[in-house]
């Protein structure tokens, strides 16, 4: 014999040989032989775990004590206790609740619509509700989401949460960046017209043109994106010399974004820009043109020094002319000079003469 306790907020089943018996309120009872009690919530909907519905529904002592509710096999019903959420269930069956628990109402939805209209159901119940069989996905801003339903497209979701049912169907989906993105090419090894092998970095900037077609008519398309840029660049160097691609890189750059953009097309992917970033050469060319580079700037240097000397001696030259020429200026030029002298001088005796007296004489005897 066993000892049974059912308090005031649950409720007891008893079972006989595997059979539904009768209900029981709170209080004390005693299970004993074939008899079992089964204790439960009296605020929950009734699981019978592998007690029979049919005689459970037949039984006089239930009558008054549950609600009986039906759903269809594409319907899911949500029930409330006192206007608070208590649980939900699916699928084709007969469910019970116990009438003592309060006040109830239900909700019913149909799963067909995959994606939940909120209208219909609060979001706070929703995010109660989420499980496997409901989902929960979440678009950012910026974002586009494609839903699946047994592999073909069903809806495409703007930015936003949405809730979906993921119950007798296979729902999958896929989340796309519809901003300006970027694709990196790096360290791509590539030969020019004239057989040198150099390392090239470059970027492609690109949005989606058409994501719904994206989605679903492409596959992998990022991946044939970064092959096809790999092969306009390789096209690209190998019909220029190393000169020509040093000395004119936007032209380079230009002939890649025309044909990778071109190609793109036909991956619903709209190329925006492309540009080369880093040039690399090989040790041993790097070297040749350092001293290249060094050999030009000396002899720019050394045709600018011999300009200049040249300009400083036709400039003597001319002013030689013209004192020559004017004797007023030829004086004027020696008093330049003296006045020069003197102001670097405080005192200058030559040969026991006082030179900067003399120099003083002289500019008085000149006015």
């Amino acid at each position: 014999m066993r000892k049974v306790i059912v308090h005031d907020d649950e409720i007891g089943i008893e079972i006989k040989k595997g059979k539904f018996s009768r209900i029981l309120e709170g209080g004390v009872y005693y299970a004993w032989g074939d008899k079992e009690i089964i204790v439960k919530k009296n605020y929950s909907r009734i699981e019978f775990d592998n007690m029979d519905k049919n005689a459970f529904a037949k039984n006089k002592s239930v009558a008054n004590k549950v609600y009986e509710k039906n759903i269809a096999s594409d319907e899911v019903l949500i029930h409330f206790v006192d206007g608070i959420y208590h649980g939900w269930c699916i699928g084709a069956a007969r469910n019970f609740y116990w009438k003592n628990a309060g006040d109830y109402t239900f909700k019913s939805i149909n799963i067909r619509n995959i994606i939940v209209d909120e209208s219909e159901v609060d979001r706070s119940v929703l995010e109660k509700m989420v499980s496997d069989y409901l989902r929960k996905v979440k678009v950012d801003e910026g974002m586009v989401a494609l839903v699946f339903v047994d592999g073909k497209f069903y809806r495409k979701l703007e930015a936003g949460t949405y809730f979906y049912w993921n119950i007798d169907k296979d729902v999958t989906v896929k989340i796309f960046d519809t901003r300006v993105m970027n694709l990196t090419l790096t360290k791509q090894e590539l030969v020019t017209l004239d057989k040198v092998t150099l390392r090239l970095n470059a970027t492609v900037e690109y949005v989606f043109s058409d994501i719904v077609k994206y989605g679903t008519e492409v596959r992998d398309g990022l991946t044939v994106l970064y092959q096809k840029a790999q092969l306009a660049l390789r096209e690209a160097v190998s019909e220029v010399k190393l000169d020509d691609l040093l000395s004119d890189r936007e032209q380079l750059t230009n002939r890649i974004f025309d044909s990778i953009k071109s190609s793109a097309e036909e991956l619903f992917i709209d190329v925006k820009s492309a540009a080369v970033v880093d040039i690399i050469l090989p040790g041993e060319i790097r070297d040749i043109m350092n001293t290249v580079l060094v050999a030009e700037k000396k002899a720019q240097a050394s045709n600018i020094a011999r300009r200049e000397e040249v300009a400083s001696t036709r400039t003597l030259l001319n002013t030689a002319k013209l004192m020559d020429e004017n004797k007023t200026l030829y004086h004027l030029k020696e008093l330049e000079y003296i006045e020069k002298i003197c102001s670097g001088a405080g005192k200058l005796t030559i040969g026991g003469k006082n030179v900067i007296k003399q120099l003083t004489d002289m500019i008085a005897e000149e006015q």
